[in-house]
C-alpha cells in the first residue's frame, strides 16, 4: 500500500511478506506469519510480525462457525537493527550460521533450514545462495572456497568477530 501528496492518506510506504505458514493436516487450520514494514515521512519506521490463525469448527462442513485470531509477536526493528532490510529467507540464514558458529556448506545450510524450528518451508538452493550473496554482502557473513572444489563454504561475522576478541584478550 501506498499514498503521496495532500489528498493522500500520508507519505507512506507498507510492505508485506510472508515469513511462515502452515496447514494443520487434521484441522486444516492454517497459520501464516506475516512482517509488516511501515515507512514513510509522516510515521515512525518500524517492522512488525504477527501471526494469524483461521480455522472452523468442522473443516468439513461449508456452515461451519469460522474462527480468526490475530497476534503481534515481536518487533523486529527493536529486536535487531541488523536484520532490517533482509529477506525473510536471509533472517532464517542468518540465525542458521549464528546458532552454528562454524563453517557450513550450503548441503548443511540447508540441511538444517530443513528442520529448524521457525515453521518456515525449506529453502531452495537459488534462495539459499541469494541470501548468503545479501548477507556477505551485509557484511553479517563471511564465505570461503573449499579447495579441490567449486563449492563453498560460510559463517556468521559475530561468530568471527567472537573470536578475534578472545584472541585479543577481550
Amino acid at each position: 500500500m501506498s499514498g503521496a501528496g495532500p489528498d493522500a492518506w500520508g507519505r507512506v510506504l507498507i510492505s508485506a511478506a510472508k515469513v511462515a505458514s502452515h496447514t494443520d493436516p487434521v484441522t486444516l487450520a492454517t497459520t501464516v506469519t506475516l512482517e509488516l514494514d511501515f515507512q514513510g515521512d509522516e510515521i515512525a519506521e518500524r517492522t512488525v510480525r504477527i501471526r494469524r490463525k483461521v480455522w472452523a469448527d468442522d473443516p468439513n462442513d461449508i456452515g461451519s462457525a469460522m474462527h480468526y485470531e490475530v497476534e503481534q509477536l515481536d518487533d523486529i526493528a527493536a529486536q535487531d537493527v541488523d536484520l532490517a532490510g533482509l529477506s525473510p529467507s536471509a533472517r532464517r540464514v542468518q540465525v542458521i550460521l549464528d546458532e552454528s558458529g562454524d563453517w557450513l556448506t550450503l548441503q548443511l545450510i540447508g540441511d538444517a533450514l530443513a528442520t529448524d524450528s521457525s515453521g518456515g518451508p525449506p529453502l531452495k538452493r537459488p534462495t539459499i545462495q541469494t541470501a548468503l550473496a545479501a548477507l556477505v554482502s551485509a557484511e553479517m557473513a563471511e564465505s570461503a572456497g573449499i579447495l579441490g572444489t567449486t563449492g563453498g563454504k560460510w559463517r556468521s561475522s559475530h561468530a568471527h568477530s567472537d573470536e578475534i576478541g578472545t584472541e585479543n584478550g577481550f
